[in-house]
């Protein structure tokens, strides 16, 4: 018996986004239990694929306008991989812009889709060494039990950029984590800049759970 997966393309906003005008379940309610996009088309580009990710860090604030979407049966994403992607023609992204793409895509639970045509070798000797990386796979699988109903799993726990107008703006760093076990957490940083920086934070505010330093007239998460 052949399955089949519904995908949500961000269709109607109303039930799409999981925001308080509506119940957070509906996104997967009415794409049959799977998957839904939260945003537009990606493209394979750095600028595409940060402006996407933004859509799931909204999606996993813990606001007073939503709720974290990402759990078992629920998983919302911000478009297919397009790391090796030529579609739009040359490789848009270097090596390490994929790596962070793909390492976003796993640290946030969202559904890895390739979009690579296997049948370009060149195509595939890039992508090959990011999305075979059993380690990062492994994160993008964890779920511990200690987070469901509880904890946050795969979220932005620091950035410098300001929340303006319903997105997070001139962002230049951003701090990633999510609980692989009870005892463990998976951290990622993303230079988001031009120019190369350093980041730090403090393991304990780290965990998944911890606060952002994203802020409007209030914060953004609890």
């Amino acid at each position: 018996m052949e399955g089949v997966v519904i995908e949500d393309c961000n269709d109607a906003p109303d039930w799409d986004d999981g925001r308080a005008r509506g119940d957070p379940t509906k996104g997967c309610a009415v794409s049959g239990g799977g998957y839904y996009r939260t945003g537009g088309d990606v493209k394979g580009n750095w600028a595409s694929i940060m402006n996407n990710v933004m859509g799931m860090a909204q999606h996993l604030q813990k606001s007073t306008w939503g709720t974290p979407q990402t759990r078992p049966g629920c998983w919302p994403t911000p478009d297919a991989l397009e790391v090796g992607c030529t579609r739009q023609g040359t490789l848009g992204m270097n090596a390490t812009e994929a790596r962070s793409h793909f390492g976003m895509w796993a640290i946030t639970s969202s559904p890895l889709i390739l979009g690579l045509d296997f049948r370009d070798k060149a195509a595939v000797d890039f992508a090959w060494p990011i999305i075979a990386n059993k380690e990062v796979l492994a994160v993008n699988r964890a779920w511990p039990a200690s987070t469901f109903g509880g904890g946050t799993p795969g979220r932005l726990v620091l950035t410098d950029g300001a929340w303006a107008g319903g997105r997070i703006m001139n962002k230049t760093k951003q701090v990633w984590a999510k609980n692989v076990s009870a005892t463990s957490v998976a951290v990622l940083f993303v230079n988001v800049g031009d120019t190369p920086q350093s980041i730090s934070v403090a393991f304990d505010a780290a965990a998944a759970g911890g606060p952002t330093q994203v802020r409007e007239d209030r914060d953004v998460n609890e």
